[in-house]
Formats: structure tokens, sequence, C-alpha cells
């Protein structure tokens, strides 16, 4: 048998982050459910999350790529695994540019406005990709 209520407390991902799901009782025989990520609620955690990374889910050549760009290290992860890129200034920016299976891949790094700052596009075959969003 298993509490109806208090704390479930599990890790996620490689990094092992600790995660807390959170049961409490409220009138009328309902709950409320809350979810904490590294000790930060799952909201926080999610928009940090997205200020600090760039992620895009791919198909390419009939196989499924979970690119991550960290904006601090400037690392590119490929289904997990750090990959090696090929970094190249260019006239309105910098390119990272690297291989997903045998089809070229860039992520472009060009300044906009203040208030956007940096903007990070994946590029495959040239074709832009649209980036996940955090929600």
């Amino acid at each position: 048998m298993f509490k109806l209520v208090g704390e479930e407390i599990f890790t996620i991902g490689k990094q092992h982050a600790k995660c807390v799901l959170r049961v409490d009782p409220m009138p009328h025989f309902a709950f409320s459910y809350s979810l904490y990520v590294d000790g930060k609620p799952l909201e926080k955690f999610t928009e940090k999350q997205s200020q600090s990374i760039r992620s895009w889910a791919v198909l390419a050549e009939g196989k499924r790529y979970r690119v991550v760009f960290e904006k601090q290290s400037l690392n590119i992860h490929v289904n997990g695994q750090v990959i090696e890129a090929e970094n190249v200034f260019v006239n309105d920016g910098t390119e990272m540019r690297f291989e997903l299976g045998t089809s070229e891949a860039v992520i472009k790094a060009t300044s906009s406005d203040k208030k956007q700052g940096v903007i990070h596009q994946l590029f495959i075959k040239g074709k832009l990709i649209e980036e996940d969003t955090f929600i």
C-alpha cells in the first residue's frame, strides 16, 4: 500500500537531479501536488533552464536527435553526449559546426538588440530548426 499524502524523493537525468513530489491534503478529499527539482519549484527550475540552455529535437535521416547547447560552457550535447564542434567567426557572429549523423549541423550565434542579447539558432543542411520551449 502507498501513502496518499507526503513526499516521494527520486532522481532524474545523468546529473541525478534530486526531485521531490509533494502531495498535500486539501478540503473535501482533494489533494495538492507540487514538484521540486534541485530544491526549486518546477516552474522556477524550467525558467532557469530556459535561460541557460537551448535545445532542439531533430529528426534527420530517419533518426531522432536531441541537441542541447549550454550557453555558459559553450558545450554541445547530442543525445546526452558532449561532441566536438568547429568554432568559426563569421561576419554577423559565430558558428559552431558539427556532424549530426552524416548531415552538416550549425549553431549560429548572432547578436540582437539589448533585450534579447545573443540569439542561438540551429541549422541542419541549411534549414532552420525550431527551438524547444519549456512550458
